[in-house]
C-alpha cells in the first residue's frame, strides 16, 4: 500500500526521487522490478544506495528533504540518526510495538506533528512538505532546537530516570519479600525527574 503512496508522489512531482537503502539486496531488487513494471518512472528517480560508514550516514541522510517511515516495522536506531541530524520525519503507527517506534521518537522530540494516522494522512503531510519548501526549513530549524531541549537525546534525564525506577522496583521487592506479600502487584509509576541542569 505504501509502495502505491510512492509511485504517486513521484507522479505528481516529477522534480522528487525516492531514496533507498538497499538492504536487503533481494528486496532491493524486487522493489527496483517493481518501478520497472510501473512503467512511466525515471528509473534514475529510484535511488538505492549501501550502508554508509556510521561516521558519515548521520551527515548524507540530512540530504534528503523528509524521512518516510516504514509503518509495518519503523526505523529505530535509523530514526534516531534521522532526528538528530533534522530531518523531518514522517510516521505511521500501528499496533505492533516495531511499528510504533517512530512515533514515540517523535513524541519525545515534541514532534507529534510528523505522526500521522493513515497512508493517506502521511501522503498528505509529504506533498504538503514538497508543495512548501519553507514548511521544511522550518521543521528543520524546529528539529535542530528540539534535538537540544527535549527528552529524547537527554541522556542524563534518562538515566536518572532509570535509576528511579529500579530503586522504585526493588523496594517494592524487598517489602514483598519482608512478609507483606499475598496482595495483588502494585504498578509502579516513576515520575519524570524533568531537565537536569548543568552543575
Amino acid at each position: 500500500r505504501l509502495w502505491y503512496e510512492w509511485v504517486g508522489l513521484l507522479r505528481r512531482h516529477p522534480h522528487a526521487a525516492l531514496w533507498l537503502q538497499k538492504y536487503p539486496p533481494a528486496k532491493a531488487a524486487r522493489v527496483h522490478d517493481m518501478a520497472k513494471e510501473e512503467g512511466q518512472i525515471d528509473m534514475s528517480r529510484l535511488v538505492m544506495t549501501p550502508f554508509f560508514k556510521s561516521d558519515h550516514h548521520i551527515g548524507i541522510k540530512a540530504l534528503s528533504d523528509v524521512f518516510v517511515d516504514n509503518p509495518t516495522y519503523n526505523a529505530h536506531s535509523t530514526a534516531m540518526d534521522t532526528l538528530w541530524g533534522a530531518l523531518p520525519f514522517v510516521s505511521l503507527p500501528e499496533e505492533k510495538m516495531a511499528a510504533r517506534v517512530g512515533a514515540s521518537l517523535l513524541m519525545a522530540l515534541d514532534s507529534a506533528w510528523g505522526v500521522v494516522r493513515s497512508v493517506e494522512d502521511m501522503s498528505s503531510l509529504v506533498q504538503q512538505m514538497m508543495r512548501r519548501p519553507n514548511i521544511l526549513r522550518r521543521l528543520r530549524r524546529r528539529l535542530q532546537t528540539a534535538r537540544h531541549s527535549a527528552p529524547l537525546f537527554d541522556t542524563v534525564r534518562a538515566v536518572r530516570n532509570l535509576e528511579i525506577s529500579l530503586r522504585l522496583m526493588w523496594e517494592v521487592h524487598a517489602a514483598d519479600s519482608s512478609g507483606l506479600g499475598g496482595r495483588e502487584r502494585p504498578h509502579i509509576i516513576s515520575r519524570d525527574v524533568g531537565p537536569i541542569s548543568p552543575s
